[in-house]
């Protein structure tokens, strides 16, 4: 499982949180946070676990299913769970769980899950990421579905290349 550049780290050891107050300047026309606003924090959240991981610079190639299951109020504090969930030679999928907390009476509801796709970069190139194991029949199953998303994914991208 190891490389000679990197040994293999566990999915348990990429585990970040973070935690976000969503403040006036987030809402929209509605008066909910904006998708946008949640997409940017996404990208910070999955650009720290991707860089803690790798030990590298990286940078986002690709969003995958971004639902969102319920709005988030101004006022309540987003709490993010990220972890690498597959990886390749260069690139990282970093799933992120996002649950909104009320905080006057803490309740927590789940408004989100996503998968960003990053590329760990030195020099201005691709650069090699560890390989990644799991420790847990959870995190087993974790890797099974990322090998199952990008799979899809390489899929479908074959078939929407153009012709040549």
């Amino acid at each position: 499982m190891e490389t000679e550049q990197h040994p293999a780290k566990y999915v348990d050891e990429s585990v970040i949180h973070m935690a976000e107050l969503m403040t006036p300047e987030l809402e929209n026309f509605s008066g909910k946070v904006h998708g946008g606003a949640i997409l940017s924090l996404l990208d910070k959240v999955a650009y720290v676990c991707a860089c803690r991981y790798s030990g590298a610079y990286c940078v986002t190639v690709a969003v995958d299913h971004v639902e969102f299951r319920a709005p988030v109020q101004v006022g309540e504090v987003l709490h993010f769970t990220a972890r690498v969930v597959q990886v390749g030679r260069t690139s990282m999928d970093v799933e992120i769980l996002v649950e909104s907390q009320e905080l006057i009476s803490g309740a927590m509801r789940h408004t989100n899950t996503c998968f960003f796709t990053l590329v760990a970069m030195r020099d201005g190139k691709s650069a090699p990421v560890p390989p990644l194991a799991a420790r847990t029949p959870e995190d087993q199953e974790r890797l099974e579905h990322g090998r199952m998303r990008r799979e899809a994914r390489e899929e479908y991208r074959s078939r929407i290349r153009p012709a040549r």
